[in-house]
């Protein structure tokens, strides 16, 4: 029985979410219909790319993280000497 699968099952295999048992199908079906694995491809490289971004946040992030840091430990030492 042929299975469609979703971009969304697509999603979930690329970050390991589906069971054992799904996966094999999923693969499967990906290695005998060359549409879907161009579209788990495309998946994948998108998903690669959103990944490594969210580990390189921009200075002027840091910098913004760092000075609200600083701002609210200042805040926090001046309402422990009031309490």
């Amino acid at each position: 029985m042929k299975q469609n699968f979703t971009p969304q099952d697509l999603i979930l295999l690329h970050y390991g979410e589906k069971n054992s048992f799904e996966q094999a199908e999923i693969k499967i079906a990906i290695e005998n219909d060359s549409i879907l694995k161009e579209e788990f491809e495309h998946i994948e490289d998108v998903m690669h790319h959103l990944d490594s971004d969210m580990k390189t946040p921009s200075l002027s992030s840091i910098k913004i993280i760092l000075n609200y840091s600083k701002k609210s430990g200042k805040r926090q030492q001046d309402f422990e000497t009031y309490v």
